[in-house]
């Protein structure tokens, strides 16, 4: 959680006008909670909506699923770690919400076309 707070700044995110008040909450309150296993209804209730309207507005707003963005996030923000923090990549892992080290980098590799061990070190950037 200390990292977490110390990094909140992560992707210089604010808040959007354009963006419905729901969407925005439940933005918010996936990047607070980003370590958590997140469910669509968790979600949905920060957003004061149904998982239904979660869906839709996140499907109309950011151009995929509630999930995805989530995946995109956390890959985002475990950039961020490994860059800076000087923190193995399983714990860059555990820190953005990847229980599993081992899909976490075949989650990276997929996104990114270098494994997150690499990236750590320097020796190519995404």
């Amino acid at each position: 959680r200390a990292v977490l707070a110390e990094n909140a700044q992560w992707g210089e995110w604010a808040p959007n006008a354009a963006l419905p008040v729901a969407l925005e909450e439940m933005m918010a309150f996936i990047r607070a909670n980003i370590a958590l296993d997140l469910s669509v209804a968790s979600i949905a209730k920060a957003g004061d909506c149904s998982s239904t309207t979660a869906q839709r507005l996140f499907n109309q707003h950011t151009g995929g699923s509630i999930k995805l963005w989530i995946r995109r996030l956390r890959l985002q923000e475990a950039c961020h770690l490994l860059k800076s923090s000087g923190l193995r990549v399983n714990e860059v892992c555990e820190i953005v919400g990847f229980k599993d080290p081992l899909y976490f980098s075949r989650v990276f590799k997929e996104h990114y076309g270098i494994p997150p061990s690499k990236y750590a070190h320097g020796d190519l950037r995404p």
